[in-house]
Formats: structure tokens, C-alpha cells, sequence
């Protein structure tokens, strides 16, 4: 059965839940967008050979079928984004007003759209492994909120 977005939230953004590919020994960002994409979407996204960047590099043959972009006036819910390579990123928890610069990792980052407005301020449902090995709490798929346009690299859309 379909999970629908709110459904997949619900599910997973709990900060116990997190998934990984078979073959790695950690939860990472790549793992929870094929999982939100089999899972809600009911596609099956196509090898990312284990990085974000690698993904978009190869985005005709790992999101097949799909339509991508590096520019947008609306993004749907639910969308994959991919964010460039040493990004810096005002962060945000969704509880409170309170930001903090971020600087994202040299293999990218990629994360679902859970929601976007005019300014920039961008909530997407992520995990991504911070070497703490503990696995909960921020370790554990999320939402978050992130601002700055120059951070993005593109979007990939359902259709």
C-alpha cells in the first residue's frame, strides 16, 4: 500500500525511525530518499553510487523518468532536492525561531520538500549520519529547515 506524504511523517519523522542500504554500515541521506521514494512515490530511484552529487550527476539514470530542475518559481511537496557540495545553510528546528550556520558535507546532501515559501526557507524530511554512532535524535530522519536559494543545486519532480 502507498503511504502518502503526511502518512510517511507521521511514520518516520520521529527521531527514533532511520533506514540504510543493505550494503553500508550507516544511515545516511541517500537511503532515506529511496525509501520515501518507494515508499510514497512508488518509484524505484536507480543506484546514486552511494553520494547525493553522484545522484544528480547521474540523475537521467537515477531518478528515470522523472523531470529535473535548477530553477523554479513552485516546487511541489514532495519533490527531491540536492544541495550543493559545502553549502552553507541557516538551519532551523521546526519547534523554534532560533538559526544556526551550517556547512554541508563535500559528497552533497539530498532531502525530500515538505515545504517551501517566497523567502527562501526551505522544510524538507532528511537523515544524514553525524559520527556520533548514537542513531536517535539527529542522527534519526527528521524535519528541518533550511535557508538559502544559493545552497540548492536542483529538484527533482514527481512528474
Amino acid at each position: 500500500m502507498i503511504m502518502t506524504h503526511e502518512e510517511y511523517k507521521t511514520k518516520f519523522c520521529n527521531w527514533k525511525s532511520r533506514v540504510k542500504e543493505v550494503w553500508m554500515s550507516w544511515f545516511e541521506c541517500v537511503a532515506m530518499v529511496k525509501n520515501y521514494c518507494k515508499e510514497v512515490r512508488w518509484y524505484q530511484v536507480g543506484r546514486f553510487w552511494g553520494t547525493a552529487y553522484k545522484g544528480w550527476a547521474n540523475r537521467k539514470s537515477t531518478f528515470r523518468f522523472k523531470k529535473s530542475i535548477v530553477w523554479f518559481a513552485t516546487v511541489p511537496v514532495w519533490s527531491v532536492v540536492i544541495f550543493r557540495p559545502y553549502a552553507q545553510l541557516e538551519t532551523k528546528k521546526p519547534w523554534t525561531d532560533e538559526r544556526k550556520l551550517t556547512k554541508l558535507w563535500p559528497e552533497w546532501h539530498v532531502a525530500i520538500v515538505d515545504y517551501i515559501d517566497d523567502d527562501w526557507v526551505i522544510r524538507v524530511i532528511e537523515q544524514n549520519w553525524n559520527w556520533t554512532s548514537t542513531w536517535i535524535g539527529w542522527d534519526a530522519i527528521r524535519v528541518r529547515g533550511y535557508r538559502g536559494k544559493k545552497s540548492v543545486c536542483g529538484f527533482i519532480l514527481e512528474k
